[in-house]
């Protein structure tokens, strides 16, 4: 299943005591996607050479993910001649993203014998921040030329939350470091989240042909080195005692 579009609404104005400035609002929907994908099987036969004789298998497994970012954004613009005006648009952004995966598979054997395997790891955050755009507009006879400018985005404050399981239990002869059974669960919350963007400049022409225009546009990004947006606190497993930690990057 899948889900999700972007939108946009915004507008002009003009101020009394700004005459020769105009204004514009925007609402937009930058990115905006759902997804879900599950999957069950059921089957019998001798599947585990560890469980003796024939084996009733079931799974479920399911990946889910969404993300929403949108921009509320205020512009300013002035002419500086016939033809040619600039701009400066600041937008405050939100960033809400999340995403689970988990599988959960159980076999019983011919002779009673049960097995249970658990795994997930969920996460969730939530970003604010800002960022600038400055443009330049020239249009010319049948021309129209523009040049955009956009900051990095800088992080105002974000907040997430981290989730860890894995269980496993009585598949026989079979150990994880040298444990029959494994039990490492972790849920923690109000772990710092921050996201980053690159700085990007873009370019666009228009040719008027009378009864339609032909548009084109490119834009180039600059270079984020990678970071972590989200990273849980190290946690002991309950059964195992290994460190574990759950980084988003």
């Amino acid at each position: 299943k899948f889900g999700g579009a972007p939108s946009l609404v915004a507008g002009t104005f003009k101020l009394p005591w700004f005459e020769e400035s105009q204004f514009a609002y925007a609402f937009l929907t930058r990115q905006r996607a759902e997804s879900d994908f599950f999957t069950r099987v059921e089957t019998e036969g001798e599947l585990f050479p560890t469980i003796p004789g024939r084996d009733l298998f079931q799974g479920n497994g399911r990946y889910s993910s969404s993300l929403k970012e949108e921009w509320i954004g205020l512009t300013w613009s002035r002419s500086l001649g016939e033809g040619i005006s600039v701009g400066l648009s600041t937008f405050v952004t939100t960033t809400n993203r999340s995403q689970d995966l988990w599988a959960d598979l159980r076999a019983l054997g011919e002779f009673g014998d049960v097995a249970t395997l658990f795994s997930r790891r969920a996460y969730s955050y939530d970003s604010y921040g800002a960022l600038w755009k400055a443009g330049l507009a020239v249009e010319r006879n049948d021309w129209a030329l523009g040049l955009t400018v956009t900051t990095p985005r800088i992080s105002a404050f974000g907040s997430g939350s981290a989730e860890y399981e894995a269980i496993l239990s009585n598949l026989p002869d079979t150990t994880v470091n040298g444990q029959p059974a494994v039990f490492e669960t972790s849920y923690q919350s109000g772990l710092d989240a921050t996201l980053k963007s690159p700085f990007s400049i873009g370019v666009g022409v228009g040719k008027n042909l009378g009864n339609f225009t032909i548009h084109a546009s490119s834009e180039w990004f600059g270079k984020v080195s990678p970071y972590e947006i989200l990273t849980s606190e190290p946690f002991v497993g309950q059964s195992t005692g290994d460190t574990l930690q759950y980084r988003i990057s």
